[in-house]
C-alpha cells in the first residue's frame, strides 16, 4: 500500500507524460461545476488492475482530473507482475486520495470483493485499469443521482480508443430502464448495463450483492456480476447516453475481440445462473416473479429505443411461464394495454 504526501497538478502529470491533454483535459473548478448538493455524496472509485502497467497511471489520473473530486480511489492489484506492479504503485503515488491493495491473483471478480468491502462512498464507480474516464463523467453521473432519487444504478456509454488515437462512438439516447428483477430472475441473468468502466451505483446495492460466496469464478467478465446482481438487488437503472469513458482497444484486452469457446461460453452461462440463484435466496425472492411482470414493465421509460422488443421478451416470458392460464391472460393484457395505451385495464 502506497500514499504520497500530496498531489501533482494536472500540468505536472501531463509533463510525466501520464496524463495527455487529449485524453483529459484541466478540470474546471469544482465548486463552479458541481451543485452544492451533490456534494452530499462521499464518491469512492473502485480500480481493478492485473498487468496493464502501460495504462494504469492515465486511468488513475483521470479519476483525479474529474471535475467533481471523488473522495478515494481504491487500487487492487491482483497479483501482477513486477514491472506492472511498480507502474501501480507509481499510479499510487501520485495522491493521497489513492490507495493500493495488492493480493495474489484471483481475478477479476476477487478485486471487487476487495475494493467494495474496502471502499467507504455511498456511490461507487468501477473501473478498469486500463480505460480513461472523460473530466465531466462523476459530475454527470451525481447529478442524475441527485436529480432522480430513485435511480440506484447508472451505466454509461463509451467511445473506443483504438492505438492509432481513433475514436469511435457517438452518443445516443439516454433512458431510464426502470426494473428488471422479474426478468432477469425468469432469464437466469440479463444484461442491463455495460462494460466495468461505465458502472456506478449506490451503496446500497452493492451491499445487497457482495460478499459473493465465490469469488473465483468470474476471473474475467466480472461485471456480469454487477448487472445481474444489481437487477436482483432491485436497482432501479438509467442509461446515460453520453459517451464520457474511453473504452481502451489494444489487443490484450480480456474480453473484446475474443472468440467464446463453447467451454468459456457455458461457464458463463452457468456461473451467470448460479449468481443469481445465491442473490434471490439471499434477498428472499421468489423463484419467478412473472406474475407481477406487467407492473415491472410499467417502470421502463417510454422513450426506451427497445421498448418494443423489451414489450415482445416480456409476454413471451409470461406464455412461458408455471402461471395458470387466466392469470398469464391478466398479465399478458396489462402488458399490452400499458404498452399500446400506457393505462392499465
Amino acid at each position: 500500500m502506497t500514499k504520497a504526501a500530496s498531489q501533482p497538478s494536472a500540468g505536472e502529470l501531463e509533463e510525466r507524460g501520464i496524463l495527455s491533454p487529449v485524453h483529459t483535459p484541466e478540470p474546471a473548478p469544482r465548486e463552479t461545476e458541481t451543485p452544492a448538493r451533490a456534494r452530499r455524496h462521499r464518491v469512492s472509485c473502485l480500480i481493478n488492475h492485473y498487468n496493464y502497467g502501460a495504462y494504469v497511471e492515465e486511468a488513475v489520473a483521470s479519476v483525479l482530473a474529474q471535475t467533481h473530486a471523488v473522495d478515494e480511489v481504491v487500487l487492487v492489484d491482483d497479483g501482477s507482475d513486477p514491472d506492472h506492479l511498480e507502474a501501480a504503485r507509481r499510479a499510487a503515488a501520485s495522491s493521497p486520495l489513492v490507495r493500493l491493495i495488492e493480493k495474489e491473483n484471483g481475478g477479476q471478480l476477487s478485486c471487487f470483493q476487495i475494493g467494495v468491502a474496502e471502499s467507504s462512498g455511498d456511490v461507487v464507480f468501477f473501473l478498469d485499469a486500463d480505460d480513461v474516464w472523460e473530466p465531466g463523467y462523476v459530475e454527470r453521473c451525481l447529478r442524475i443521482y441527485e436529480d432522480r432519487a430513485g435511480i440506484d444504478f447508472i451505466f454509461t456509454h463509451n467511445k473506443k480508443l483504438f492505438t492509432d488515437g481513433r475514436l469511435e462512438g457517438e452518443e445516443q439516447p439516454s433512458a431510464d430502464h426502470g426494473y428488471s428483477v422479474a426478468w432477469c430472475l425468469e432469464r437466469g441473468g440479463v444484461w442491463v448495463g455495460a462494460v466495468t468502466s461505465c458502472l456506478s451505483m449506490r451503496r446500497k446495492i452493492l451491499d445487497r450483492i457482495f460478499p459473493v460466496v465465490d469469488d473465483t469464478i468470474y476471473r474475467v467478465c466480472a461485471d456480469e456480476v454487477l448487472v445481474y446482481g444489481a437487477s436482483i438487488a432491485g436497482a432501479r437503472k438509467y442509461f446515460l447516453g453520453e459517451p464520457l469513458v474511453r473504452y481502451r482497444v489494444h489487443g490484450k484486452n480480456a474480453w473484446f475481440g475474443k472468440a467464446d469457446s463453447p467451454e468459456r461460453a457455458y461457464l458463463r452461462r452457468l456461473h451467470g445462473r448460479m449468481i443469481v440463484e445465491a442473490l434471490r435466496k439471499r434477498t428472499g425472492l421468489p423463484p419467478s416473479l412473472m406474475a407481477i411482470a406487467h407492473y415491472e414493465y410499467r417502470t421502463v421509460s417510454k422513450e426506451l429505443p427497445t421498448r418494443r422488443a423489451l414489450y415482445k421478451e416480456y409476454c413471451s416470458l409470461v406464455w412461458k411461464s408455471d402461471l395458470r392460464i387466466l392469470r398469464k391472460v391478466r398479465v399478458v393484457s396489462g402488458l399490452m394495454s400499458w404498452h399500446y395505451f400506457r393505462r392499465m385495464i
